[in-house]
This record gives C-alpha cells, structure tokens and sequence, in this order.
C-alpha cells in the first residue's frame, strides 16, 4: 500500500491536510514515514471533536475547543468571557476546521522534525 493511501485511512482527514503530509514527508524513506505516520496518528486532533467542543460554548463550557487545539490564553479568554459573549464562540464555529487544521499542521511539522534527523 502507497503512502498516500495509508494516510487516507486516518479517521476525517481532508484533502488539504493529505496534501500537506505528503508534500512534507516526499523526502523521507518509507520507514521514516511510516514512523512519521504513526507518531502523527496518535497526536492529531480531530475536526469533528473541535466541532463538539465548540458547541459545549452554548452550554456554559465557552473555550473547551481552544484548550483542545492548545490555545491556552484564549481558552481562558473564552471562559471568563463566555466565549466573548458568544461571538468567539459563533466564528470559532464557522472556522472550527480551520482551528484543528493549524494545530495538526503545526503537530506535524513538529514530528518531522523528529522523525527526520
């Protein structure tokens, strides 16, 4: 199985974070990779928990989403503000994907580094 297939069988991964992985890891060996994947499996964060964590704002629990993707100053911004009444939590709703999508980003480049001496 190619590299690009094993990648699409992480759990609600999208084109743009597939195309990033694989731009990032084309100089790597296949062993390299498949560490690389592995590492970055366990660590990557899904979109549609952000998604859950996000709505947990209309219920009192404003920020849950922020800690998630480890914005800590803003999760507790969003708590003592109650999710800057609300409109934080509104447009982190909206861009939910786009939260989780930087983190993973980040995670990942983080993880070749890694993998990669």
């Amino acid at each position: 199985m190619e590299f690009k297939e094993i990648i699409y069988l992480l759990p609600n991964i999208e084109v743009n974070e597939v195309e990033m992985l694989v731009q990032l890891t084309e100089n790597l060996n296949e062993e390299q990779k498949l560490n690389f994947l592995r590492l970055y499996r366990l660590e990557r964060k899904d979109p549609n928990l952000g998604l859950v964590f996000t709505l947990f704002g209309f219920a009192g629990f404003a920020g849950i989403q922020r800690f998630y993707v480890n914005d800590i100053a803003f999760g507790v911004l969003y708590l003592i503000t109650a999710g800057f009444c609300f409109v934080g939590t509104i447009i982190d709703i909206i861009n939910y994907k786009d939260l989780v999508y930087r983190f993973n980003n980040i995670l990942a480049k983080k993880i070749f580094l890694n993998v990669a001496r």
